[in-house]
């Protein structure tokens, strides 16, 4: 925007030049201003008036509205567009506790495509939550001390409390968070228990079972056992199960049920755990006849942000300065290396001997680098950034990841296992990995908002440009003053700035795809809407001022006030366009911002009195109730054809497309295309509009 109004600036001053000097050469030189003594303040004023607010000619028309446009750009878009991203930065730190430490990366995070990831020497906690906690057909997490009945509360906090008794049967690296958990909902896990044996199943070393006494029970003889690990295992050792109440019933009818939880909590991203219970007076631990206490689902922070990322799109890459076999126990257990899918783990000096070449082939199919120096963990970064990747590099466990923190995109810390210097060279700094996905979520809904309102910002200024060029070159006249391009701006930026506020849920920002670092800000599917929305404005204000004066009491103040108030309602109701005000997803959105509300209220009633009242603003007539009708009627209908050719050929190409076409157009075109074609006959109805007012003395005649 910055070079068309450049190009468009040079070829103005070339245009003055050439009239300047035949005006010169032919002695014509009455419309040149003559200044002569001293220039009082005065002067300087009826110049500004003249030049601003009562242009005459066309060069100097044409000079103020660009100068008007450039301006706007240059100035008040960035202005906009850095507060907006100081909200999203104050919401990632109220809501997430992610500080962004400066104002674009938090959206800069949101385009990117590839995350580097620090594991080294097991400095990423893998954090639970437990989700689900399940007594026979209960959910009872929110409150388990006060809904299970007392028996099995006590199994229960046998079978948790025993892996502190027994450190060598925590075979799940949740147990530490299990504990913690069981003890904030009041579950008495410090029990005086004796350990009589325990063991692992040795067909699967996440199930382990405990054969314990109580210390000074009534009942000596009796040990009670307690098995805990994945559930499907613990499922098969049982006959019974507990309900919440403490009744036991038999499994038997009721397994398919307990599958299809687990099955469920599977599905939903958790990891399903089990706890049984049983009683004997021997010292040996059953596997079988035994009573199913509880189902849990667990969340494993790490493995479920890093699956969450890779379903949006990002590309993770492990790297560690430990071991590669050691680190590529890891990456499995994150579902981030597997081998059968072509998943390539790499040492630090492999990648780094490799040449450029091979390194951008490498980078493709590379999830997972191990034994890697701080040079190579800067060099994969560099590599993706060549290959035209946005990269956000999570580390800083040493100072040593300074260099790639810096070189990053976004460098992402976390606050409590970061050195001082790698939080201060960091762009992002999160309390836990968790925060990953939300700032994600965050910065691409902020990116495609920025994308939303430069679409804005370029429909209104193109429509406006063009509009003042061709009245301007047919009538020597524009029906848009430079003031009042300010006035539409200034609504454009408050309104747009407003909806850059906003978080639709029609956008889905997790599962849109990143973009690349080469990409343009606006796809192609913006630009058309773009030149749609520039031709309906452009074509049906064109047609109005010239061919307006055939509707009664219509004169030639009246019609220019009338395309102005009409130009200033087509960019409000572009911006209902652009936020897709129609869909019921966005509605209730919209409605909840009693600011924007308000503002709008407030910008639509100074427009009337700008229109009214203040007409040496405007400089035209006052207008009527038809008139305001008629101005509406302008403005809705750029935005309705824009709507009817959309539905026209999404109509169509849903008839048309079949088979593998439909779902190739699919994948690669998310909205429905929009038809620039329309632009024939509109050209059409706007040369013929014209013509018949044209007379072949080179003058328009209006009858």
């Amino acid at each position: 925007m910055e070079n068309l109004s450049l190009a468009v600036t040079v070829l103005i001053a070339f245009v003055a030049l050439i009239r300047l000097l035949w005006r010169k050469h032919s002695g014509d030189d009455n419309e040149l201003p003559e200044l002569k003594g001293n220039v009082s303040v005065g002067t300087v004023v009826k110049l500004f008036e003249r030049f601003l607010l009562k242009p005459q000619g066309k060069i100097s028309i044409l000079v103020s509205a660009l100068t008007v446009v450039a301006i706007a750009v240059q100035h008040g878009m960035p202005f906009v567009i850095t507060v907006s991203l100081f909200f999203w930065k104050e919401k990632l730190l109220i809501n997430h506790h992610a500080k962004p430490q400066n104002l674009s990366a938090g959206a800069t995070m949101g385009i990117a495509s590839v995350i580097c990831i620090d594991v080294t020497g097991g400095l990423l906690c893998n954090r639970v939550d437990v989700s689900k906690f399940c007594i026979g057909e209960k959910d009872v997490n929110n409150d388990v001390a006060s809904e299970i009945n007392q028996a099995v509360l006590q199994a229960l906090e046998r079978g948790i409390g025993a892996s502190v008794l027994v450190p060598e049967i925590s075979v799940w690296p949740t147990t530490d968070w299990l504990v913690s958990w069981a003890k904030s909902r009041s579950l008495n896990v410090d029990q005086n228990l004796s350990i009589v044996q325990y063991r692992k199943l040795s067909s699967h070393n996440k199930v382990c079972g405990v054969l314990m006494k109580i210390n000074g029970g009534d009942e000596d003889k009796i040990m009670h056992i307690n098995w805990s690990g994945t559930a499907s295992t613990i499922l098969n050792m049982c006959s019974y199960y507990y309900d919440s109440e403490g009744k036991s019933f038999e499994i038997k009818g009721e397994k398919r049920r307990f599958q299809k939880l687990i099955k469920d909590m599977e599905d939903s991203g958790l990891r399903p755990i089990a706890f049984a219970c049983g009683q004997t007076e021997v010292s040996e631990i059953k596997e079988n006849g035994l009573h199913l206490l509880a189902l849990a689902g667990l969340r494993e922070e790490i493995k479920s942000t890093v699956e969450a990322l890779r379903n949006a799109g990002v590309r993770i890459i492990l790297v560690s300065e430990d071991e590669l076999l050691a680190v590529t126990e890891v990456a499995c257990e994150l579902g981030n290396f597997r081998p059968e899918s072509n998943d390539i783990a790499l040492e630090g000096e492999q990648f780094r001997e490799l040449n450029s070449t091979e390194r951008m082939a490498k980078l493709d199919s590379m999830t997972l680098m191990g034994s890697c120096l701080a040079a190579d963990k800067l060099l994969l970064v560099q590599t993706a950034k060549e290959k035209g990747h946005v990269v956000a590099f999570f580390g800083g466990s040493s100072t040593r990841d300074t260099p790639a923190l810096k070189e990053a995109d976004v460098g992402i810390t976390e606050e409590n296992k970061c050195t001082e210097m790698a939080r201060e060279c960091s762009d992002i700094v999160i309390s836990t990995v968790g925060s990953l996905l939300p700032i994600l979520k965050l910065g691409r809904c902020a990116y495609c908002n920025i994308q939303k309102f430069t679409k804005l910002q370029l429909t209104g200024c193109a429509s406006g440009l063009l509009i003042t060029l061709v009245t301007t070159l047919i009538l020597e006249e524009s029906p848009i003053t430079s003031i009042q391009l300010i006035w539409v701006y200034c609504i454009m930026y408050i309104l747009g700035g407003l909806m850059m506020r906003m978080e639709f849920k029609d956008q889905e920002p997790v599962t849109n795809p990143p973009a690349r670092r080469t990409k343009s800000l606006l796809d192609k599917v913006m630009w058309k809407h773009a030149a749609v929305q520039v031709l309906c404005q452009v074509v049906v204000l064109l047609i109005f001022q010239f061919a307006g004066q055939v509707i009664p009491g219509m004169n030639r103040d009246i019609r220019k006030a009338m395309t102005f108030n009409s130009f200033t309602l087509c960019q409000v109701f572009n911006q209902f366009d652009a936020m897709c005000l129609l869909k019921k997803a966005v509605q209730p959105v919209v409605l909840k911002k009693i600011n924007f509300l308000v503002v709008f209220v407030i910008v639509i009633a100074v427009q009337v009195l700008v229109v009214e009242f203040a007409t040496s603003l405007a400089g035209y007539q006052r207008l009527n109730g038809m008139h305001w009708g008629i101005c509406f009627i302008l403005a809705v209908l750029p935005w309705g054809i824009h709507c009817a050719v959309n539905f026209i050929a999404g109509s169509f190409l849903d008839w048309s497309l079949s088979g593998i076409l439909r779902l190739e157009f699919s994948r690669r075109q998310q909205h429905r295309p929009y038809v620039s074609f329309l632009s024939i006959p509109f050209s059409m109805f706007l040369y013929i509009s014209i013509s018949h007012y044209y007379n072949p003395d080179n003058s328009f005649t209006f009858r």
